[in-house]
């Protein structure tokens, strides 16, 4: 050996040693190499003849060793000769790696929908009675007995208009629940109902005037005839010889009808709202008027109004007038919600809707006639 050579080989193993207690982990280093995260690309630096990269473990069994095992860092060392580069590539961790997708073979179970039934029929009592005390039970009972079913499930009673509304699927059973005209109210009582079609899916109402008033709703309907639409019920309105017709087609009424070899010419049919002069609510008349009392502030003892118009409380008008301002704003809300299918909210306020039942057209006083 050179004697030369020996200082240079110590020199270096001296360099070696000394670079190697000096701590690693500094922030110049760190941050000049970072080690790659998931997804990144890896970018091979380029070999240096002065230094490579090397992976190095570091043990408490090292004299000299700050940074407690296992942690595996990057120390810059001299090189005599140049190396090729390593790839050092992040291990992914098990904690951040996505989820395998469930295998689950459960099905999700839906409950069967309820049938379509878009017919209605109403039935309110003849006589001043409240609906709401019947037992649902006796109701359903009722329609049981007149559709031959089992547990009958869909129909509603409204307490503003008296009345209970029933849901059906065809014509056919429309037919049979307008037979109704009684209803058990307890084990040894009963009360009288009627029953009468209220709607359907393309069933339009409309008006025909000036009929024989001797002819009953019956006789109306078995000779009135349309072109263009299937007659489904006629109704007296009141003792008036207007009637109300009942039809089922397109979605405009009939531009004509025939009654015995003359023709009729039928008008739009516009409900009015119904108003009670008894207890002065919405949506029933005075003769169907559930309440068992009168408003005192409204009848004296006597039963005579303290004002000319009770709705009002005023003395203005009468309560029978077309002009009375109580009536006019209930009939615009009622042809509002008609027109319009859906209502938009314009204000974060809450509010009380009445029902749509309160804009249902002032029933007849006689029984309905349905060809249904």
């Amino acid at each position: 050996m050179d004697a030369t050579q020996v200082p240079a080989s110590a020199a270096l193993c001296t360099e070696a040693s000394a670079s190697l207690n000096q701590p690693i982990c500094s922030d110049t280093q760190l941050t000049q190499q970072q080690e790659p995260v998931m997804g990144d690309p890896v970018v091979q630096q380029p070999a240096t003849s002065t230094e490579h990269t090397q992976e190095m473990d570091y043990d408490s069994s090292v004299p000299g060793s700050e940074v407690p095992a296992p942690c595996t860092k990057h120390a810059t060392v001299p090189a005599q000769d140049t190396p090729p580069t390593k790839k050092v590539r992040a291990t992914p961790d098990a904690s951040t790696a996505p989820a395998p997708p469930c295998s689950s073979s459960r099905t999700a179970v839906y409950p069967t929908p309820p049938p379509d039934r878009s017919f209605r029929v109403q039935i309110k009592p003849t006589t001043r009675f409240d609906v709401t005390t019947i037992p649902v039970k006796l109701v359903q009972q009722v329609i049981d007995r007149c559709l031959g079913t089992q547990g009958y499930q869909g129909f509603v009673i409204h307490k503003v208009s008296n009345t209970i509304t029933v849901h059906l699927a065809s014509l056919d059973d429309v037919n049979k629940v307008c037979g109704i005209t009684s209803i058990p109210i307890s084990s040894d009582g009963t009360v009288t109902v009627q029953s009468y079609f209220a709607s359907g899916p393309n069933v339009q109402r409309c008006v025909l005037y000036d009929l024989d008033p001797n002819d009953s709703p019956a006789t109306i309907l078995r000779e009135l005839r349309s072109p263009t639409h299937e007659v489904l019920a006629v109704r007296r309105m009141g003792k008036s010889r207007t009637y109300l017709v009942t039809v089922q087609g397109s979605s405009t009424i009939p531009e004509r009808f025939y009654y015995n070899g003359c023709v009729l010419h039928p008008k739009p049919y516009r409900p009015r709202v119904m108003y009670c002069y008894r207890c002065f609510k919405l949506g029933h008349q005075q003769n169907y008027c559930p309440k068992a009392t009168v408003d005192p502030e409204r009848i004296n003892a006597d039963g005579k109004p303290r004002y000319r118009c009770g709705l009002c409380k005023a003395d203005d008008h009468e309560i029978t007038s077309t002009k009375c301002p109580t009536k006019q704003r209930a009939t615009a809300r009622a042809r509002r919600r008609e027109s319009c299918s859906v209502r938009v909210a314009l204000s974060n306020r809450f509010q009380v809707l009445e029902p749509i039942e309160c804009s249902a057209v002032e029933d007849p006083e006689e029984p309905v006639s349905t060809g249904v």
